[in-house]
């Protein structure tokens, strides 16, 4: 069946409706890979996507945080997708909080060598 053309609609939104799902998620698949490949937030070969009833699924794993929102922003806005699902997942870091890059265990007090506290600060302690 054929929408009739109203003004006002685009042409993604009669695309839409009047495609049959498998034929439209293919285009979509398509649409988002390509938009994917074209982000350089998004890391080469890590995202996967499928596609459902028009929703787009993104998923893989990734070292930070920005790269999993990039993958979602990617494909979330393209031309008649009804919505769309992050299960990208961020990678725990190598070092967690309270540790040492160095591997000398957890982070303690430190020692500047000239015996002042920078974190307290004296009056007329000399000038600034």
């Amino acid at each position: 069946m054929i929408a009739a053309i109203q003004p006002g609609r685009t042409d993604a939104l009669r695309y839409a409706e009047t495609t049959p799902a498998a034929v439209r998620d293919a285009g979509f698949e398509a649409a988002a890979l390509r938009a994917l490949a074209a982000n350089p937030r998004v890391p080469p070969g890590r995202i996967r996507i499928q596609v459902r009833d028009g929703w787009i699924t993104v998923e893989g794993e990734v070292d930070w945080l920005y790269e999993r929102f990039a993958a979602s922003d990617a494909v979330s806005h393209l031309p008649g997708v009804a919505g769309c699902r992050n299960h990208v997942s961020v990678r725990p870091s190598h070092a967690g909080c309270g540790e040492n890059l160095d591997g000398a265990g957890p982070a303690g007090p430190r020692n500047t060598g000239h015996g002042i506290d920078p974190l307290r600060a004296e009056p007329g302690g000399g000038a600034a």
